[in-house]
Order: C-alpha cells, then sequence, then structure tokens
C-alpha cells in the first residue's frame, strides 16, 4: 500500500515539475550542453529502506555547482564541487537540506552548472 501511496505521489508531482524541468532544460544552452551530457545521479529512487546512504553525482567538471530544488522551485541544497577536494569528477550528497535536516519522500530537481552551461535532472527520495 505504501508503495502505491508513493507511486501516486510521484505521479502528481512529475505532472507539476514537468513545467519547472522543461523551462531548466531549455534555458541551457543547446550548443555547450554536450559537455554535462555525461552528468547524472544515482541511487534513483534513493531508498534508505534498501541501504542507500547518499547519492552520488558523477562525470562532474571540475568547478560544477549542484543545486538541488523541491518541484515547486524553492533551493533545498547547493553543492559546490571540487576535483581537488574530493573524488575526480565525483561528489556524494547525504540527501540533506542546508540545515542538516534529511529530505523526505518527495520528487526533487536538480541543476548542474559550470562555465555558463547547464543540464537538469530528476530525484526521487523514497523514504
Amino acid at each position: 500500500m505504501l508503495i502505491l501511496q508513493i507511486y501516486n505521489r510521484v505521479m502528481v508531482l512529475l505532472r507539476r515539475s514537468a513545467f519547472i524541468l522543461l523551462y531548466l532544460v531549455l534555458s541551457a544552452s543547446p550548443s555547450r550542453a554536450a559537455d554535462l551530457s555525461r552528468v547524472f545521479a544515482f541511487p534513483v529512487p534513493f531508498k534508505p529502506s534498501q541501504g542507500d546512504t547518499n547519492i552520488t553525482f558523477t562525470n562532474l567538471p571540475s568547478d560544477a555547482v549542484i543545486k538541488v530544488f523541491t518541484i515547486d522551485g524553492e533551493l533545498v541544497k547547493e553543492i559546490r564541487h571540487s576535483d581537488a577536494a574530493g573524488p575526480v569528477g565525483k561528489e556524494t550528497w547525504d540527501v540533506t537540506d542546508s540545515g542538516g535536516e534529511p529530505l523526505g519522500s518527495d520528487v526533487f530537481c536538480y541543476v548542474v552548472t559550470s562555465q555558463g552551461q547547464k543540464v537538469a535532472g530528476k530525484l526521487i527520495v523514497a523514504r
């Protein structure tokens, strides 16, 4: 029953978030977006009940900034990636907000920017 409730909530949120994601994707420069085309996040969905502890962003350029938003456009977390500070091209996130509080079950959007380029994606948290 819980999985069905989560599924129904995700479907409603995906419909509501379609406009936001369309805007984020279209606002990226199409001629330069290919440099970020290999950026992705995993695991999606994030399920702590199955042992997930972090979401990893991979294939990041050395100066990437990751912003995670609610589907209503509220900034949840900003992560500044630097290859000098950790693994090259990877950044892990403990799925908490800027105040350190764990995020609840929901759908979130992320935007990775680097040198004026942008790429966007979705994250699902299923606690």
